[in-house]
């Protein structure tokens, strides 16, 4: 099967890679091939990747017949969850070459058609044209492919989650809890579930009062854009629901309620992209509560209802997989 547009893009990067690379038309003595520094995150293509690929771009030409070069390429990640390669030939910065790309392994197939046609365009060229060759000679990366629709694929997050709260008890207080989700390229999805710790609401003596406890579950959409210093940013919304409880005590006749409780959220949140499968997160939000219980002592009145403006900051872990 042909490849008219690998062989449209090849023709075009013929004249950058004769400029990358004079050498190659200069009159020097042939003498052994490649020296290639590849360096990329886990999950990316790798070196031994790298060379296979070489390789099927040049046919039956062997590296030893070329005359020498010296190549360093590094992929990294960077906002916004795009790949960038840096490309420099013979380990000077002067030459380098700098392009970017949605997934590491685009990025690491454009490397390594850049170095095949700094050996040989016309042989890179006869390789893509032939039918039924795959010219790179190398079976595609795992990681970061798209899938034959177009959409990246999807990768399901687990996770744990610390959070403080502001304006849903009494006092300020912390939550810790446990979280799953799914991403696909910019736009994420997560449950979780958090519990509270109680603080107190006191009633008409400083001995007196009620315990005032939240359980929570809610589900949070984001969508990620790019942002400063290689962070990837995140605007998101979630919806949130729960039971709050409430217990009296230093009273004659204690007792104890149980109610829904429900809350929306606007915040954003901040994460470093990365290939590896442990990483953290930050999210800061703000959001009011659309259901707020009131907690009463009879004779007295209102003990505590929950603020009409929240603010939580949660930081979490989350493990990435496939």
């Amino acid at each position: 099967m042909r490849h008219p547009w690998r062989l449209g893009a090849a023709w075009g990067s013929i004249g950058l890679a004769w400029l990358a690379c004079p050498s190659v038309a200069s009159g020097a003595e042939p003498a052994p091939g490649l020296a290639l520094q590849w360096r990329a995150p886990a999950g990316c293509p790798d070196e031994a990747w790298a060379r296979k690929a070489i390789t099927g771009y040049l046919g039956q030409r062997k590296l030893d017949a070329f005359k020498p070069m010296a190549v360093r390429v590094e992929i990294t990640g960077v906002a916004a969850g795009r790949w960038r390669a840096v490309l420099s030939m013979g380990g000077g910065a002067s030459g380098d070459r700098v392009f970017e790309g949605t997934t590491c392994a685009r990025v690491g197939d454009a490397a390594v058609l850049i170095v095949a046609l700094m050996f040989d365009p016309v042989e890179v060229v006869t390789q893509m044209d032939a039918p039924g060759i795959d010219a790179s000679g190398a079976p595609p990366a795992p990681t970061n492919r798209r899938s034959d629709d177009g959409r990246a694929p999807a990768r399901f997050e687990l996770g744990v989650l610390v959070t403080g709260d502001a304006g849903s008890l009494p006092e300020a207080t912390v939550g810790a809890g446990l979280a799953a989700g799914v991403r696909m390229g910019r736009i994420s999805g997560e449950v979780d579930v958090v519990a509270w710790i109680p603080r107190r609401a006191f009633g008409p003596t400083a001995g007196s009062g009620g315990d005032i406890g939240l359980t929570t579950v809610s589900a949070r959409g984001c969508l990620a854009v790019e942002g400063a210093l290689g962070l990837a940013l995140a605007p998101c919304v979630r919806l949130e629901g729960g039971l709050a409880s409430g217990r009296g005590f230093g009273i004659a006749e204690p007792v104890t309620s149980r109610t829904f409780w429900g809350a929306t959220f606007v915040g954003l949140s901040i994460r470093q992209p990365s290939t590896a499968p442990l990483g953290p997160w930050l999210l800061i939000e703000g959001g009011f509560p659309f259901v707020r219980p009131d907690y009463t002592i009879e004779e007295f009145g209102t003990v505590f209802r929950g603020g009409p403006l929240l603010a939580r900051v949660s930081f979490g872990l989350a493990w990435s997989f496939p």
